[in-house]
């Protein structure tokens, strides 16, 4: 029975997560054992790098590596964050202003000595916020104010201390390690699992997750974090499961630039599937991912191609000044049944997704034909209608 690194995981709660051992079940560690082990992994890169770590120091990080997703800390339903409320709240008794306004001073120094280095800050992350993790310390509702301020001071000043023997000029030393280590654990942990592995041969674990996927809603462009650098070797794969849709413009930089990353090739590549392979000692350690998901070119070109054709319909409707209801039906029937058959046909959820712009472009131009068709049939005229619209537009 051991306990396994698995992968790099992001911060927050796991969704279909599934781990499985070679033997057997895999048991996922506590967050709070998973901290320790972190924070002692630290700890021997500080020594590495020279850079003392207090008891005081050790004891608010592996609080702030313990937290789950601490940017749910800061959205208590609908009110406004207060953090001496929260703090008061954590702790069990009553925090003075100062005192507050003294840590989260503290807390600021600390993520201003980090926040370069981390790659993505969308969120409220705890190494860079360490006051948030004050109630999360051992022991911290019976430790006095003062006894807390020192653990923030020296976690401030052991990121100072190791800031100041970073290299120059490009050159990486161990404390560029351990404050790049701290940064990467601000937005994911280490997935530490406990199970039983043969010893005398290769084994296999394994594991999955769901993570949400934002795609931008007009360029349906995507992007996704990964990391290429835990194992000898990594594989990465982007596949499109639906058959009317289509993977473009993949590129892998270095997160927060738009530099590529270093040590990645492309093996295969097709409209539903995309693949890199990592395997160069020096490549780089983590990589983001950027594609554009878009529906097949026939898919996409229909929804146009009928909108134009009912604001085509529209216009030589009210040219010719259609009034006969049956002309009318003749004309709106065919073509609103045909659209709203096109609105309504069964998709994916990213088929969906895919196709917000156009099915806004189907039934905006089916909504003008039909109101169209009910203006010519009452005999309206365009001054008319705009007439009846102000009439009902709020007057202030």
């Amino acid at each position: 029975m051991l306990v396994l690194n698995v992968a790099p995981v992001e911060r927050g709660p796991l969704l279909s997560f599934d781990v499985s051992g070679p033997l057997g079940p895999a048991f996922l560690l506590p967050r709070t054992e998973i901290a320790e082990r972190e924070a002692h992994f630290l700890s021997m890169l500080a020594q590495a790098a020279g850079v003392a770590m207090s008891d005081r120091c050790q004891g608010i990080l592996t609080a702030t590596l313990g937290l789950v997703d601490s940017t749910a800390l800061k959205n208590f339903g609908k009110r406004r964050f207060s953090l001496r409320a929260y703090l008061t709240d954590g702790l069990g008794r009553q925090v003075e202003p100062a005192t507050v306004e003294a840590w989260d001073r503290l807390s600021s120094e600390a993520g201003r000595l980090l926040r370069d280095r981390v790659s993505r800050q969308r969120q409220i992350l705890a190494p860079l916020d360490p006051v948030l993790a004050v109630p999360a310390m051992l022991g911290a509702p019976e430790l006095p104010d003062g006894e807390i301020t020192g653990a923030l001071q020296d976690y401030v000043d052991f990121l100072a201390t190791a800031a100041a023997k970073t290299g120059l000029e490009g050159d990486v030393t161990v404390a560029d390690d351990l404050l790049n280590s701290i940064a990467d654990y601000a937005i994911s942990f280490d997935l530490l699992v406990a199970t039983r592995v043969p010893l005398d041969e290769p084994f296999l674990v394994t594991y999955a997750e769901r993570r949400a996927l934002q795609i931008s809603w007009f360029r349906h462009r995507a992007n996704q974090e990964v990391v290429l650098a835990d194992a000898r070797s990594n594989h990465v794969t982007i596949e499109a499961k639906d058959p009317n849709t289509k993977i473009t413009k993949v590129k892998a930089h270095v997160p927060g630039t738009r530099e590529q990353i270093y040590g990645g090739f492309s093996g295969r590549r097709t409209d539903q599937y995309w693949t890199t392979y990592a395997s160069d000692l020096d490549r780089d350690y983590r990589a983001s991912l950027t594609f554009q998901v878009k529906p097949l070119a026939r898919l996409e070109a229909v929804p146009y191609a009928v909108s134009v054709a009912l604001l085509l319909l529209t216009a030589g409707m009210w040219k010719a000044e259609v009034r006969q209801l049956s002309q009318l039906a003749l004309i709106a029937g065919p073509s609103a049944l045909a659209a709203s058959v096109l609105l309504a046909r069964e998709s994916t959820t990213l088929g969906t997704r895919l196709r917000g712009p156009m099915t806004w472009a189907v039934a905006g131009s089916l909504g003008l034909l039909v109101a169209s068709a009910v203006a010519l049939f009452l005999e309206w005229s365009p001054t008319d209608a705009a007439g009846w619209f102000m009439s009902w537009w709020p007057v202030r």
